[in-house]
């Protein structure tokens, strides 16, 4: 099966060596690099690895004018939709530049013939010890599983997903994309052991995602305090509580 993989990059000079390589790797038939502002060396450190696996640019685009996104409230988000619309194949794969992606990740892509949305695990490194609470929180909560690296269909994509909404979330980007093809569609979770070079711990990122617990899943106010509490991650509970029921969502930062 053709596919294309796109990738956003924001600063990534120090990742990039490790994220990039494991792309080519999966030998896609594209590879859509969007730069986005990139005010360090991502782009030269880019450069070069491309000119190791793909030296004369045959799969391999370059996107530096990215366009506005004023009407769009979450960056990334706007960045991903674009990178889904440039793509020449009808699966993607949502590469994020701090991720090394293992090379049997290809091998599940045949199952896009009959889903239209498949999502990869990450394990996180360094590992700590809420790296072992989110999975078994994950593995209780079996239902609506998301991980960190996911392969779209665009046709799906483009039917289901509502244009309007999307602008208008704080957080969540892949998980909107993800709850919005499901509605229709079969959608799959794949355990694979992708590695995550950036686990974030910190107030505002477990804030953030305690805003996507209700914002975009509509996820249990009983399993998100479980959620919270187990995982020592108390900022998820605020956050859901604030964007939930009405109290002034403090500023999105991560």
């Amino acid at each position: 099966m053709k596919f294309s993989v796109i990738m956003p990059i924001h600063n990534e000079e120090k990742l990039l060596h490790y994220s990039l390589p494991s792309v080519y790797r999966l030998n896609p038939d594209e590879v859509i690099l969007l730069f986005d502002n990139c005010k360090d060396d991502s782009f030269n450190i880019a450069s070069g690895i491309v000119k190791k696996y793909d030296k004369d640019h045959k799969k391999t685009r370059f996107v530096s004018d990215l366009g506005d996104s004023s009407e769009w409230r979450f960056r990334i988000a706007y960045v991903k939709r674009k990178g889904l619309e440039l793509a020449s194949f009808d699966t993607v794969l949502i590469a994020d530049a701090d991720t090394i992606i293992h090379e049997k990740v290809k091998s599940h892509l045949n199952m896009m013939k009959y889903y239209k949305h498949i999502s990869f695990s990450r394990i996180d490194y360094p590992i700590n010890w809420r790296s072992y609470i989110k999975r078994m929180i994950k593995f209780i909560y079996k239902k609506g599983k998301l991980g960190g690296l996911n392969a779209v269909s665009v046709s799906a994509y483009k039917e289901c997903e509502d244009k309007e909404e999307v602008k208008k979330i704080i957080t969540g980007e892949d998980a909107l994309l993800r709850f919005s093809i499901q509605k229709k569609y079969p959608v799959f979770y794949v355990d694979s052991p992708n590695i995550h070079l950036r686990p974030k711990e910190n107030y505002f990122y477990n804030y953030n995602k305690g805003v996507q617990f209700w914002q975009i899943l509509k996820t249990s106010f009983l399993k998100v305090i479980f959620s919270g509490v187990v995982s020592g991650r108390f900022s998820l509970i605020k956050g859901y509580i604030h964007y939930r029921y009405g109290k002034k969502v403090e500023s999105i930062e991560t």
